[in-house]
């Protein structure tokens, strides 16, 4: 059986596992190589999952200060992460946009 804190800094959705202390991501047993900015975005979204996340929350968690609310920054990660971790990055599973809003990371766990 698994320790309390090895079960909080390991996230599991379907084939991806994101181990928050090794800094690592795996994808169906594969090791994803991830900028650290995106392992920072992905964690943030899969942290939070289930839950819309609005541009300005994002920006702000992961760039830590104020940004253009209008810029294209997240969306470059975000198409960049998809194009890494999703089997379609057209038809994404994992991250999923909310138009006007933001994105919202799946709550699917593994069965």
């Amino acid at each position: 059986m698994e320790s309390a804190e090895a079960l909080r800094t390991r996230l599991e959705f379907r084939e991806l596992i994101i181990d928050v202390n090794e800094r690592r991501i795996y994808k169906a047993g594969k090791e994803i190589e991830l900028t650290h900015t995106e392992f920072d975005l992905l964690t943030f979204l899969a942290s939070n999952a289930g839950k819309v996340l609005s541009r300005e929350k994002i920006l702000n968690a992961i760039w830590g200060y104020e940004y253009p609310i209008e810029t294209r920054v997240i969306d470059v990660h975000i198409r960049n992460l998809r194009r890494k971790i999703e089997t379609q990055p057209a038809r994404p599973y994992y991250i999923l946009a909310v138009p006007g809003i933001g994105y919202r990371f799946t709550n699917a766990r593994p069965t």
